[in-house]
């Protein structure tokens, strides 16, 4: 899968990615290079589109959200004036976010309990699989699912899926203004 990414160029979406990056590099694709500006254009090379969350949080929201730590982040963009897009589980999605580190009856306990807490009784007509509660994940999210790496990721993907929207806004605005300054300014 790491190879397909890179092969492809397909963008990395993660919060406060830099030591998973620096992980996923040495651990799987080549040795970390000795000094930092030749790490920069190695992970460059690999991975030229990554999109941080803690770091577009730190542009675009350091006023009200000094810490963006993933958690308060994620709470912070479920606020009305983030709400331009919605964020829903794909259909067809069969994960489960049960912890791994449990003997194998227990995981499998674990993992039915999860199940019925995040999905309906019924199941597709199609495909037989059980059907997501809408805003399942947003509404059950709790500070237990944190650190957990799927629902970290999820997190990632929906903070940055409900942030976009509003930058794009911001500079819009910003825009605008400076267009409309101009025309002032130049009659």
């Amino acid at each position: 899968v790491i190879e397909m990414i890179v092969q492809y160029q397909r963008p990395i979406v993660g919060h406060n990615v830099l030591l998973d990056l620096a992980h996923t590099t040495s651990q799987f694709l080549y040795p970390l290079p000795d000094e930092l500006n030749d790490f920069r254009a190695l992970v460059h090379r690999l991975f030229p589109l990554v999109f941080d969350t803690r770091e577009i949080a730190r542009q675009y929201l350091s006023q009200e959200l000094p810490q963006a730590n993933l958690q308060q982040l994620f709470k912070c963009v479920q606020a009305r004036e983030f709400d331009f897009t919605s964020v829903q589980l794909d259909p067809d999605f069969e994960g489960t976010f049960a912890p791994i580190d449990t003997s194998e009856s227990d995981q499998r306990e674990e993992m039915k309990r999860k199940d019925d807490e995040y999905f309906t009784a019924e199941r597709d007509e199609k495909t037989g699989r059980l059907i997501p509660k809408q805003k399942a994940m947003r509404e059950k999210a709790t500070p237990t699912h944190f650190h957990e790496a799927g629902y970290d990721a999820y997190a990632a993907g929906y903070v940055f899926a409900r942030l976009i929207p509003f930058i794009v806004e911001q500079a819009t605005r910003r825009v605008s203004s400076m267009l409309l300054c101009r025309a002032t300014l130049n009659p």
